[in-house]
């Protein structure tokens, strides 16, 4: 009886003792699963609580009547006046994702009367648990409201749990990560995953979530843009699919596209192939062969496959292979393509097929071709093809070539290319490769110029692989005789965006004027896209010159050979690391501004540099080298001189913040030439600026800042001068003895000096607002105004040498003692819009109506040449509405109670039909300059262009312009007219195809 109670009691307490032990399932983090919602997910918050709050549906009665308590008492008080706060999106997201997680409400009768997709009621047939719940909970959410909560295209891409077909095999091999695919899925996999992979034993299956937990890490790493790395794959055979993919710098849906793709080709046996999207067919008429597994279509064939799309009279169709024959009628659309036909034999599995005589659309060319095959799944092959952006038979521009190979959309390749303009042949190629978006193939511009006489600038763009393009130049000019060009451009992307002449020299577009105003608008990168990791271009170009002085006297003499050579690279190492370099060579001062006037007014004089720097966390780091080619300049060169540039930081855990920027080099000052008045100096100097900081917050608002700092500058040599006096004596005509002198001051190299410059100051400021609400707008939407005054203090005393004892290479040799004050009141107006780039999401942003700055600086011990406070200085910047932009900035001189300086711009546009621009900038005594740009659209396809500039200071106009451009189905032209102050005017003509970008030409010549 004992042994049995025994025998019991050890069951029973092996039984506790694994129970105990034993894990439970672990479900994946609700933060790391991508079926809930988040934040951002919201399209219109506004309008979804609305919905909530009416229970304006069954589906939203049935959400409400699940809410927590917190998710009722917002709902219950919500008006739908303002978009719902912070907080209560917090509590909607965590009911709703409630609800996703652990609701079969797709069971519940709300639904019948739904307009839900045919992929949503065939999931809900399958009557869906765990991971598979969610996705179709999440599915149900998107579609009932799929105007306030964001799709997920991705999800037909997306893993699912069936999908693992060996799952303790594929477990072994990402816990073993032998292979660097398997090393970085493992390591990036969410934490409960890498746990359990690490506990994985063969011995025992996995855990009951497991493999829905892997799932969900593996649809994250699917929409990971970084999961490609061209090491990381090189042992994997990829498959045409994902190199297509892995040829392009995808985005978005296609980014998990191609990671699906490299997860199946690395994975095959374990991983399950997407499934193939069958054939929708329908017709008047259709015959099943069982035997032969062939289906006979009659009347009114429609086929579909994906984007794939086929209509005929008459079509039969082998279930089996895909294989297509279709008769009559035959109209084959994909995408934006199409193409028509009597006879089509046609893939759907492969994508290939035999098209024979045929006419198309094939973005974004009308395509005629005597035969045709479609090579691969994107490309074809044309025969004796006639390609025109112009729709119709008797096109007014075309290409006639021998073969073409087209990827439509995207690139083209051909051989023997005949340009056709109104039936006449007027260029022949051998060879025609470029992407759809690059410029023109051709560019012609003839027109007239006083200085060139009659003229013809001629461009052929290329592509000679996919990162390199190239750009050659014939331009004769009947005065000034032959010139050409050869300009190589290369980037990441393949698609550069222009010579860095037009990028970083000013160019904004293809007028053929510089007009004076730069709106900083005019350069930003557009939005969403990438900035290439490199780029860079080659720009040759050489004329002989036959009028080479232009009938003026020069201070520098200028050959007939005239040429310029021009290196430009950029590229991003890493995310740390740069590289930037930019050389100039030039035959002579006058060839940029004689044959390339437009980018002579943004870059007069080219600079040489190279650049090698890191951009750290509290820190960037640089090395620059600077060094003159051409001796007609004065520059400053730096062999090399060195950066570490310190950002404002705090130092450890203390309340001390500490900033400096450090730099030393070996700097040499070369001057021009012609200037025999200086000497070329050279210096070995080292500065070191240091500043400490304590800031502190006092009575709740007020910002007070003490800093205290030293600067230590070290010269190996500095500037002795000594004085020259040249005593000339002669003899006049009347006998007479005449006797002048000259006196010069000249600088010789002196011994080596350090400057030591300590310094205090303090900065204190406060800010204070006050908010008015108004009925929401799409323009105003409440109005805050924001006002801080502002005040800093700099002391400096003499230091031991002072500047007139240094060479001077730039600000830093300057430096003197200091005592002022430096008083503002910065005033910012703002309200709240929807934001522009999003208009449906209908989420505000701060948008500033006006934000002005006004300063003056107050000298506490002035020189005798100083007043005691400095000009009134004055920054504003306005956008009271869409469609008007205003800057203005100047210094006004109280005591003499005129401007100093004066600038305005103002642009006035309404996007579609006008735009105006206008710029006036004053200098006392110097200039006052108004520039002048209206732009009009008044009738469809037509813009007229005109622009002046006027100097009021010297009552004489600058310039002015005029441009009318014709914009026809397929032919854009302009005509242009140019007036310069010095009687130099040009007249030209311009044409380009419409569905390809205009080419930029510097017709200023």
């Amino acid at each position: 009886m004992d042994f049995q109670r025994l025998k019991y009691f050890l069951i029973f307490s092996g039984i506790l003792l694994a129970a105990c032990v034993a894990r439970p399932a672990e479900k994946e983090s609700i933060r790391d699963n991508i079926w809930l919602l988040q934040d951002s997910d919201f399209t219109d918050a506004q309008t979804l609580a609305m919905k909530l709050a009416e229970k304006s549906d069954t589906v939203s009665e049935y959400l409400r009547d699940n809410f927590s308590e917190a998710g009722e008492n917002y709902l219950a008080d919500y008006d739908g006046s303002m978009p719902p706060g912070a907080d209560m999106r917090e509590v909607i997201i965590a009911d709703l994702n409630r609800i996703i997680t652990d609701s079969d409400w797709y069971r519940e009768q709300i639904f019948e009367k739904a307009e839900l997709s045919g992929v949503a009621y065939a999931l809900i047939g399958q009557k869906p648990e765990g991971y598979e719940r969610m996705h179709l909970n999440r599915m149900l959410l998107e579609e009932i409201y799929s105007n306030e909560i964001a799709g997920r295209p991705e999800r037909y891409w997306l893993l699912r749990p069936s999908d693992l077909l060996k799952l303790q095999a594929f477990t072994t091999k990402l816990r073993e990560a032998k292979d660097p695919v398997s090393r970085y899925i493992r390591d990036h996999c969410t934490e409960t995953v890498k746990r359990q992979i690490q506990e994985f034993s063969p011995k025992s299956p996995p855990g009951a979530d497991f493999r829905e937990n892997l799932v969900n890490s593996l649809n994250i790493i699917l929409q990971d843009d970084k999961f490609y790395d061209k090491e990381r794959f090189l042992s994997v055979k990829l498959s045409s699919r994902a190199r297509s993919l892995v040829d392009q710098k995808v985005t978005g849906l296609d980014i998990v596209k191609l990671n699906r793709y490299l997860m199946e080709d690395t994975y095959p046996d374990y991983i399950a192939g997407i499934e193939t999207v069958p054939i929708d067919i329908r017709a008047d008429s259709l015959e099943f062969d069982n035997a032969k597994n062939l289906l006979t279509a009659s009347g009114h064939v429609r086929l579909q496959k994906g984007e794939e799309l086929m209509r005929s009279d008459n079509a039969i169709v082998n279930l089996d292979s895909y294989d297509v024959l279709a008769e009559g009628n035959v109209q084959f659309e994909r995408g934006s393509d199409v193409w028509i036909g009597k006879k089509l034999r046609y893939n759907f599995r492969s994508q290939k097929g035999d098209f024979g005589v045929f006419s198309a659309y094939m973005e974004p060319f009308y395509v005629h071709a005597e035969s045709s095959k479609r090579i691969s799944e994107d490309e074809y092959l044309l025969k004796n093809a006639v390609l025109s952006t112009c729709e119709g038979e008797h096109p007014s521009a075309y290409f006639r070539a021998q073969s073409v190979k087209i990827v439509p959309g995207r690139h083209v390749r051909a051989k023997h290319v005949v340009l056709y303009v109104g039936g006449v042949p007027v260029m022949y190629s051998p060879y025609w490769n470029q992407n759809i978006g690059d410029p023109n193939f051709i560019s012609v511009v003839p027109g007239y110029n006083s200085r060139m006489y009659a003229f013809l600038l001629t461009t052929i763009n290329n592509r000679l692989s996919k990162h390199f393009e190239s750009k050659s130049h014939v331009d004769l000019r009947v005065r000034r005789g032959l010139a050409v060009g050869q300009d190589i451009l290369w980037s990441s992307s393949g698609n550069a965006k222009g010579l860095s002449t037009e990028k970083y020299a000013g160019g904004i577009d293809d007028q053929p004027w510089a007009f004076g105003m730069r709106s900083a608008k005019r350069f930003e990168k557009a939005e969403g896209e990438e900035e290439d990791k490199w780029s860079g271009d080659l720009i040759t170009y050489y004329a002989y010159d036959l009028w080479p002085d232009e009938g003026k006297t020069h201070d520098y003499p200028i050959p007939a050979d005239r040429y310029r050579l021009r290196l430009t690279h950029n590229q991003n190492i890493d995310e740390q690391d740069y590289f930037m370099a930019q050389l100039n060579y030039l035959s002579d001062p006058y060839i940029i501004e004689q044959f390339f006037r437009e980018e002579y007014k943004t870059d007069p004089e080219p600079d040489n540099y190279m650049v090698l720097g890191r951009r750290g966390q509290y820190y960037s780091a640089s090395l620059l080298f600077r060094k003159r080619f051409n001796d007609y300049y004065t520059s400053v060169d730096r062999l090399p001189e060195a950066t570490l540039d310190f950002t404002r930081q705090r130092i450890w855990e203390s309340p001390v913040f500490y900033e400096g920027k450090h730099t030393a080099g070996y700097l040499s000052q070369q001057w021009e030439k012609n200037v025999a008045t200086n000497d070329n100096y050279s210096a070995f100097r080292f500065d070191t600026p240091n500043t400490l900081y304590y800031p502190t917050k006092n009575f709740g608002f007020l910002n007070i800042i003490p800093r205290v700092g030293w600067r230590g500058t070290a010269y190996s040599a500095g500037a002795d001068y000594y004085t020259n006096v040249t005593t000339t004596s002669f003899v006049d005509t009347n006998g007479a003895t005449v006797t002048t002198s000259a006196t010069n001051i000249f600088t010789r190299s002196g011994d080596a000096r350090f400057r030591s410059m300590p310094s205090l100051g303090l900065e204190t400021s406060f800010k204070a607002f006050k908010v008015w609400e108004t009925y929401p707008g799409t323009t105003i939407n409440n109005i805050r105004h924001i006002a801080e005054p502002y005040a800093n203090y700099s002391f400096a005393p003499k230091p031991n040498v002072l500047s007139n004892e240094l060479y001077q290479f730039d600000d830093i040799d300057t430096l003197g003692k200091a005592n002022e004050i430096k008083i503002g009141m910065r005033n910012k107006i703002q309200t709240q819009r929807f934001n522009k780039l999003e208009p449906s999401s209908r989420r505000y942003g701060v948008a500033d109506l006006v934000n002005a700055d006004i300063w003056t600086v107050y000298y506490v011990s002035p020189d005798d040449s100083q007043n005691v406070f400095s000009n009134i200085n004055f920054d504003v910047r306005s956008t009271p509405i869409d469609g008007i932009e205003l800057y203005l900035d100047g210094s006004f001189d109280q005591y003499e109670s005129q401007f100093e300086t004066f600038n305005t711009r103002l642009s006035l546009f309404d996007k579609t039909l006008w735009r105006y621009m206008v710029e006036h900038r004053y200098l006392d005594g110097g200039s006052s300059l108004l520039n002048n740009e209206l732009t009009l659209s008044p009738f469809a396809n037509w813009t007229y262009s005109i622009y002046l500039r006027y100097d009021f200071y010297d009552k004489h106009t600058e310039a002015y312009g005029v441009t009318i451009t014709k914009t026809m189905e397929c032919i854009t032209s302009r005509v242009g007219f140019e007036q310069q102050t010095d009687d130099d005017f040009t007249i030209w003509i311009q044409f380009w195809f419409t569905q390809f970008p205009k080419v930029r030409v510097d017709v200023g010549l």
